[in-house]
């Protein structure tokens, strides 16, 4: 039987639960005016109960959120020397940064939690993500906002945008101040010249941060790419 045929009585009975509440209300607005009074009193009752159990949570959420915070950071300055524990805990992490950025709209961990989830994200090859999370803190307050420029321009390079990443990190670098340091923005710059297979360029870069920033830990790394440049710089001369 077709819902255009049931009865009056009929429709009544197969009425969703929510209309049939919303039914009772209006028909009460109308027959009892005192009904306007307590429908407003039950919204604002139930408006007030909802933000003081939401800030109850979110209280009781910001020690663990923290915690989960400082796990991120410590996973990335140290990992731990197992690949398998290092990727049990990096997705532990990661799924713990996602929840909580869903769930809570804390101004703290939108713009750390968003942070550290990106830059777990970077670890596990997942550059859009990363790109995205980055480009939305990229112009928070320091130290952040360098640092989330940083992650911007590695993700780009990180989808193979080279010519982007190398922008990014030129604007960067005449940032001040800045919590990222010149000889990593150098020797970033010489490893994605090098991806764009502009030798010369990136040997300039090379050979700054060597004589620049002597100990820098980049300079080994320098000098370990400079000596495999040399050699082709030397043959086609």
């Amino acid at each position: 039987m077709g819902r255009k045929h049931l009865t009056r009585k009929q429709i009544k009975h197969y009425e969703e639960p929510t209309f049939k509440f919303l039914r009772l209300i209006l028909t009460g607005w109308q027959t009892h005016p005192g009904w306007w009074w307590m429908t407003l009193a039950l919204a604002i009752g139930a408006a007030f109960t909802w933000i003081v159990w939401n800030q109850r949570m979110e209280r009781q959420a910001r020690p663990m959120v923290d915690r989960t915070i400082q796990a991120a950071q410590d996973l990335l300055n140290d990992p731990p020397a197992d690949p398998k524990v290092y990727q049990e805990r990096l997705e532990a992490v990661t799924r713990d940064l996602e929840r909580f950025l869903r769930e809570f709209q804390d101004s703290h961990l939108q713009t750390y939690g968003a942070y550290y989830l990106a830059s777990l994200y970077l670890q596990t090859d997942r550059m859009a993500e990363a790109h995205r999370l980055f480009e939305s803190i990229r112009s928070a307050p320091e130290p952040i906002g360098s640092l989330a420029q940083l992650g911007y321009a590695q993700s780009l390079a990180g989808l193979n945008r080279y010519g982007e990443a190398l922008e990014e990190l030129r604007r960067l670098e005449q940032k001040k101040p800045r919590a990222v340091h010149d000889d990593y923005i150098l020797y970033l710059r010489a490893r994605w010249l090098l991806a764009e297979g502009r030798q010369d360029a990136a040997r300039q870069a090379l050979e700054q941060l060597v004589q620049k920033y002597g100990g820098s830990p980049l300079t080994a790394e320098a000098q370990r790419l400079l000596g495999r440049l040399t050699p082709a710089a030397e043959t086609s001369s």
